[in-house]
């Protein structure tokens, strides 16, 4: 096996036939399965099912992708690092959006003055989204809200902040009227909502803790700028993180609804690969992070 089969066999997967990932490498197509049977032959294993349908990776291949990737972009990073004659130091991070306002750019602020080596590449995205880049060697570390359910296994999560989740409407909602608020009060309005996984478990637990059979939700988008935009008028109700709307609040912009229940809480912190090499700009991150207030 060699890295050239590795990347042959992601293009496969990320082209989804092997016409267009000949085209994308570029190679010839008959080459192309040659290298990609050739590698199954070398592990032993099948890596994808072909059929009419077209091609689909198996549980084996799954795992194999997600290190190729991993491999790949160390490669490419030794590479360009090998050939850098400067003594700049490059990280990447990935950035949940609900930290873009706070936090983080404290923590940036402290490394840039105290470490100018260090370059700094800041992607923001949703979690599913950086979970994938991490894997597969894109971002170094990320720092996100994190999920209920567990993650892969080479990835280390490490919990740093309580994040207070609020019931938010526009301020002029029927609802900011009421003093005591229950969930079926909620209900009868539609509510607007992030659309990714580890929220919408949240959204579950909500209604079905209470004993609802019905979501009330009606819109789902996977901007926090379109959302925040769409609750200022109503009829709309969302979650969102406390830091996120208190500035709105005072602002009279937005309205926290006063529900009686428990606060809604949930964990922040950073997740990292487990097998990563020796990287003391990760540990100055993670370091700064610990030491910022939030």
């Amino acid at each position: 096996m060699d890295i050239r089969q590795l990347k042959h066999f992601v293009a496969i997967v990320d082209h989804g036939t092997f016409l267009k990932a000949a085209k994308a490498i570029p190679i010839s197509q008959p080459a192309l399965t040659r290298s990609l049977q050739n590698l199954e032959f070398n592990l032993g294993v099948t890596l994808l099912n072909r059929s009419t349908r077209g091609i689909q990776i198996t549980d084996i291949g799954e795992r194999l992708y997600r290190r190729a990737q991993l491999i790949i972009s160390e490669s490419e990073r030794a590479i360009t690092e090998a050939r850098n004659q400067s003594s700049e130091i490059e990280l990447k991070v990935g950035m949940a959006p609900m930290f873009a306002g706070q936090l983080l750019p404290e923590v940036l602020r402290s490394l840039a003055t105290s470490n100018p080596e260090i370059k700094m590449v800041i992607i923001s995205g949703l979690f599913e989204d950086l979970v994938n880049d991490l894997s597969s060697g894109k971002i170094d570390i990320m720092i996100s809200n994190l999920p209920f359910t567990d993650l892969h296994d080479d990835l280390e999560v490490q919990p740093l902040l309580d994040i207070t989740i609020d019931y938010v409407a526009s301020s002029i909602h029927p609802l900011c009227k009421k003093s005591e608020l229950k969930l079926k009060d909620l209900i009868k309005f539609p509510w607007a909502v992030v659309d990714v996984q580890h929220a919408n478990d949240l959204y579950s637990y909500i209604f079905t803790s209470e004993g609802e059979t019905s979501s009330p939700i009606t819109l789902k988008t996977n901007s926090l700028t379109l959302l925040k935009s769409i609750i200022t008028q109503p009829p709309f109700i969302t979650l969102l993180p406390h830091h996120m709307v208190k500035s709105d609040v005072a602002n009279g912009n937005l309205a926290i609804l006063n529900v009686n229940q428990d606060t809604l809480r949930r964990k922040g912190g950073l997740i990292y690969r487990k097998n990563i090499l020796p990287n003391p700009t990760i540990e100055m991150f993670i370091n700064a992070v610990k030491a910022a207030k939030f």
